[in-house]
């Protein structure tokens, strides 16, 4: 049996499944979707390799599991203190800026921007629980501002919402190709989708 370096045995999970997905995506970045195996990402983890399949069935399930973990952290931020009291066009700004920031290394977290969008493969929309919610907390978000004057009322807030993510899937196609920065890409996501969407 192996040994369990926590207080529980569920705290133990926790523990290896954040690790093997930190391992995942260091793998990610150092060697792409394709050639990545689950063999090599256990070895990074520091875990058996037939421990993964307690976590993954395969690297498809593995980077669906990644991916909802990127969508609760951009979740959590809408509900962290940073955000009380902020406006609407501030709260947005913060999601675009967490989204991006997590694309900056060129994973395939696209799935994030298409799952926003809507209209994900049934599967992936399976695997993505945490997309729905955070499209109609976006929506909220909007909403906030369309009632305080930030932004201008807003028929479809869905669609604006698949919109914006359509224009942040396009910044992240932009950065793989290098030739401009993060930060630069990200300003000009931010001035086209506030541009779109301000009173």
């Amino acid at each position: 049996m192996p040994r369990i370096n926590a207080s529980s045995v569920g705290e133990h999970r926790d523990q290896t499944m954040a690790r093997l997905l930190d391992a995942f995506e260091a793998a990610l970045d150092s060697e792409g979707f394709a050639a990545l195996t689950l063999a090599g990402v256990a070895g990074r983890a520091g875990i058996a390799r037939n421990t993964v399949y307690n976590y993954a069935k395969d690297k498809q399930a593995l980077l669906h599991i990644a991916v909802e973990r990127a969508l609760q952290a951009v979740e959590a931020d809408l509900d962290g203190p940073a955000s009380a009291g902020a406006s609407a066009e501030a709260r947005l700004c913060s999601v675009i800026d967490r989204l991006m920031e997590g694309f900056t290394r060129g994973a395939p977290r696209l799935l994030v921007l298409q799952a926003l969008q809507g209209a994900p493969p049934a599967e992936v929309k399976e695997a993505l629980p945490t997309a729905e919610r955070l499209r109609e907390r976006i929506a909220e978000v909007i909403g906030d501002g369309i009632a305080a004057g930030e932004f201008r009322p807003i028929d479809d807030l869905a669609l604006t919402v698949a919109m914006m993510s359509g224009a942040l899937e396009a910044a992240v196609r932009a950065l793989g190709r290098g030739d401009r920065s993060a930060e630069a890409v990200t300003g000009e996501a931010k001035t086209l989708i506030l541009h779109a969407i301000r009173a």
